[in-house]
């Protein structure tokens, strides 16, 4: 049958069909003078959005908006300050927030004052000349991107019962600080297992570490971590060091990059009761960050610590996490925890290996 030989009433619902599978498989914003804006959303921010119409690109701004606002007809992804992503389908926006969903969210609240700030200029400002210097320019930038203090907090684990009955939990707390040149970082993390009544985890470990950029790529940093664990037998190892860094490659995305690192360390260790050990050490570190699918997090991140009076006794340490966010807040997390000794004290493993999964939620 041809399209001709359907009758006229046929035809106009089958173009109306046509036109409203055309209009729904676009993102959608009404505006409160009761205008509707059909085409494809671009970007959120702080102030509104931009949306790509037929005639060209438009920003909108939160406060034009009509019920039920802006709505998408698929997922799609915003970026949230802190360089996390969340990635789900806008269904309305509601006083000031974004109503998200997908097939992992029930239904998020994104606030728009969270959202990053719209790329369109501001007007200058009026600065009054006090000595006939030009006003500093307000687009000027340092190394990094300066974020307020934000943090997480992180419960991981495995359970494994029938033959073989095995639990391993782990806390992990993280606070962060980002200045134009500076940057700060603290954790802190514990764990406890047990597998067939035997005690196989029971640790605690804590670090802090201050990088300063002194352009783009070239960083020099000091750190100091504190360390305890029952199973290895180590009463106490503590590392101060310092050292330099060079990012060697940054993406696009706030979270991808990858950082070298090299320095001298100072190593002060007491093993089961035994005297304290204490000498230099040098560290090389690499870590690693892209993105997987648009959604995924991975975070490589390596080194080694060779001590200068005992080569053989060194440590390695990698940790690979692959996370992606459920909502603004919440996040899944994958670590695979790998350490090496060259030279483990009697009766411990010089390889330890930690498999986690668990849920993180970042403040």
């Amino acid at each position: 049958m041809t399209f001709e030989k359907v009758s006229k009433p046929m035809r106009t619902l089958a173009l109306l069909l046509l036109c409203t599978l055309g209009l729904a498989a676009r993102d959608h914003a009404t505006l409160k003078t009761g205008a509707l804006l059909t085409g494809d959303l671009v970007s959120v921010h702080r102030e509104g959005f931009f949306i790509e119409l037929d005639e060209g690109p438009r920003f909108v701004r939160w406060e034009d908006l009509g019920a039920p606002g802006l709505q998408t007809s698929g997922q799609i992804v915003v970026l949230l300050p802190n360089g996390d992503r969340i990635t789900a389908r806008i269904m309305r926006v509601e006083h000031r927030h974004l109503v998200m969903t997908s097939a992992f969210i029930p239904e998020a609240l994104i606030p728009t004052n969270a959202l990053p700030a719209s790329p369109l200029p501001a007007p200058p400002a009026a600065v009054p000349d006090l000595g006939g210097h030009a006003p500093q320019d307000a687009d000027a930038k340092g190394a990094l991107d300066e974020k307020d203090w934000n943090g997480s907090i992180a419960l991981l684990g495995t359970l494994r019962s029938g033959n073989t009955d095995s639990s391993l939990f782990q806390f992990n707390a993280g606070l962060n600080r980002q200045w134009v040149s500076d940057r700060f970082n603290a954790t802190a993390s514990a764990s406890w297992g047990r597998t067939e009544e035997e005690q196989t985890a029971k640790n605690a470990l804590a670090t802090t570490k201050w990088d300063h950029f002194y352009n783009d790529d070239l960083y020099s940093h000091g750190r100091v971590e504190v360390e305890h664990d029952e199973i290895k037998n180590l009463d106490l190892r503590l590392t101060t060091g310092v050292g330099i860094g060079l990012n060697v490659w940054r993406g696009d995305d706030a979270h991808e990059g990858l950082d070298l690192e090299a320095g001298t360390d100072y190593l002060h260790q007491r093993f089961d009761g035994a005297d304290a050990e204490a000498g230099l050490a040098g560290r090389i570190a690499v870590v690693f960050k892209a993105r997987l699918f648009d959604t995924w997090l991975l975070t490589e991140d390596c080194e080694i610590v060779v001590p200068v009076g005992d080569p053989a006794a060194f440590i390695t340490h990698s940790q690979t996490k692959l996370e992606t966010s459920l909502s603004g807040r919440w996040n899944l997390q994958n670590i695979l925890d790998i350490e090496y000794r060259g030279d483990a004290p009697t009766d411990t493993s010089a390889l330890d290996i930690k498999l986690l999964v668990g849920l993180e939620y970042k403040f």
